[in-house]
């Protein structure tokens, strides 16, 4: 099992990247996260969106996300 801590606007949380599926920005001006695993979904809400932005841009790098529309530009 791999284990990160997430702190977002109310406090931190330990989250197992082994059971998510799924995470979406949403909200405006996008200070929101859902994170889906193991059938359920949570959202987490940021103070604002750069700090929304730090903990994508964390999660990225430690999941290797590959970003298909970077991907095609570079064709």
């Amino acid at each position: 099992m791999t284990f990160i801590k997430l702190t977002h606007s109310t406090g931190s949380i330990y989250l197992n990247l082994d059971n998510v599926y799924s995470i979406e920005e949403i909200g405006s001006p996008g200070t929101d996260l859902i994170i889906s695993s193991s059938g359920t979904s949570v959202t987490y809400s940021f103070a604002t969106p750069t700090k929304l932005d730090e903990a994508l841009a964390k999660l990225k790098s430690i999941i290797r996300v590959i970003d298909l529309d970077q991907l095609a530009n570079q064709l």
